[in-house]
């Protein structure tokens, strides 16, 4: 009797080890899982979790062709790339959070089976539900214990550019044009070995503003120099030089036109004020693969002039003084739509051409004296030397407040009022209009030729005015 009663406790101890010895059994089945992307087996650990397959994020999302950045601060994840979706192909911006069932897939919730999971310092996300968004084909096969990823790569997505328009883009880029000195320079920023050709406004600028290292003045020097969107385009050039993309403003009123005539795709960008710069900053980076670095420039840019627009907002209006610019030639003022209008307004100045008839973009709408004079501006401030020489000894404006009181001021050459200097055009704007730290300033100067140019600029050049 004793003897059955031993086999029987042994028999339920054995049973009741049947489900630990099971569960042990998948878990060791789910570290063998395999994960093939493309016929090519991966080596990734993976595991099973609620019936899906985990994989590390970073591994599955360079095979897609997609960037991965990591918060630390909210552990989430932000997956940027290109993903196709009945042909329609499109950027995607995936941001998944570890521990939370939800995923913002372009701006929009979409729920997840399984939320994602830090396993050994690595974030694990649902292999099927990131390979599905980017349009990749997910097959498991039970019997071999695989998950199979086939992924075609799209070789077009569609983007919009700052004028509104849905541009069909490369995804990968290798050859630009821009028919601006703004897009030049933001290449050349960004990615210098795509730079095909400068247009002649930035070609000029080498010499008149030589802030740029040597070893890519020569790179610059040797590259074929087009006309502006403007002025003097050569359409056969444009072709000859084969871009996968070319670069405008928005301003440019053939863009549409240019881009049908030579079946390139033409992406605008804008300067049309100074916040537009952050904006085509951060665009650039995506069109040029490199959104790491434009994003420390937009940041940049973004966080200086909030400082300066902060320091404005406590000007009382009855302190603000009146500006009048002259930023081309005497006479000729900017319109409210432009780089140069927005920075007298963000330095906390009254621009007194801002209701002036004209087309607003328009950088040089001609005035009369009458208007000088009907203005009475407190402050005047011009493009160049001869101009303020013209004002200061024109007769008829010496009754003008700014021209009796002194305070009638030349740009800066490194700190002009226009182009990728006009964010320091507006420290140096705001310190004539309402005084400021000549130490704060220079270094600030130095701080941004050291990350815009790597150039060590001096003080001689920091004072230099605009001849």
């Amino acid at each position: 009797m004793k003897k059955k009663i031993c086999l029987l406790i042994v028999f339920v101890l054995l049973v009741s080890l049947l489900p630990a010895f099971s569960f042990t059994a998948n878990q060791g089945q789910a570290s063998t899982i395999q994960i093939y992307f493309n016929d090519e087996k991966l080596n990734v650990n993976a595991f099973v979790e609620n019936g899906r397959t985990m994989v590390p994020v970073r591994a599955l999302c360079e095979k897609l062709g997609a960037t991965v950045e990591w918060d630390s601060v909210t552990k989430s994840v932000t997956i940027k790339g290109v993903g196709a979706e009945d042909k329609n192909l499109n950027l995607l911006t995936i941001k998944l959070t570890t521990g939370k069932n939800i995923a913002i897939v372009n701006g929009k919730e979409k729920p997840l089976n399984v939320p994602p999971k830090i396993v050994s310092q690595k974030l694990f996300v649902p292999l099927q539900f990131i390979a599905e968004t980017f349009g990749a084909k997910v097959e498991w096969d039970s019997v071999e214990y695989k998950a199979l990823i086939t992924f075609s790569p799209p070789k077009l997505y569609t983007i919009e550019d700052m004028a509104g328009r849905s541009v069909r883009l490369p995804v990968e880029i290798k050859h630009i044009v821009a028919l601006h000195p703004i897009p030049t320079y933001m290449i050349w920023r960004l990615a210098p070995q795509k730079l095909v050709s400068v247009d002649r406004v930035f070609k000029s600028g080498l010499k008149n503003i030589p802030c740029y290292p040597q070893a890519d003045l020569k790179l610059l020097d040797n590259l074929p120099v087009t006309g502006v969107f403007f002025d003097d385009l050569n359409l056969e050039q444009l072709l000859s030089l084969k871009p996968d993309v070319i670069i405008t403003m928005t301003k440019d009123p053939h863009k549409d036109d240019l881009q049908k005539r030579l079946g390139i795709p033409v992406f605008a960008i804008s300067k049309d004020t100074l916040d537009d710069y952050e904006e085509s900053f951060r665009v650039m980076g995506k069109i040029l693969g490199n959104e790491r670095e434009a994003k420390i420039l937009a940041d940049y840019w973004h966080n200086t002039i909030e400082d300066v627009r902060k320091q404005s907002s406590s000007i009382p209006e009855s302190k603000r003084l009146k500006v009048c610019f002259f930023a081309k030639n005497f006479l000729g003022v900017p319109g409210r739509a432009t780089v140069m209008a927005s920075v007298v307004e963000l330095a906390g100045g009254i621009n007194v051409a801002k209701d002036i008839q004209g087309q607003p973009t328009n950088e040089g709408i001609i005035i009369s004296r009458e208007d000088i004079l009907k203005w009475n501006p407190d402050v005047i401030i011009s493009g160049h030397k001869n101009i303020t020489d013209t004002i200061l000894n024109d007769p008829a404006l010496q009754v003008v407040k700014a021209v009796k009181e002194g305070k009638v001021y030349t740009q800066l050459k490194f700190e002009r009022i226009d182009g990728v200097q006009a964010v320091m055009g507006l420290l140096w704007l705001k310190n004539k209009l309402y005084g400021g730290d000549e130490e704060t300033f220079k270094s600030k100067v130095r701080e941004f030729y050291n990350l815009y140019y790597h150039y060590q600029i001096t003080d001689e050049q920091i004072k230099e005015v605009q001849e």
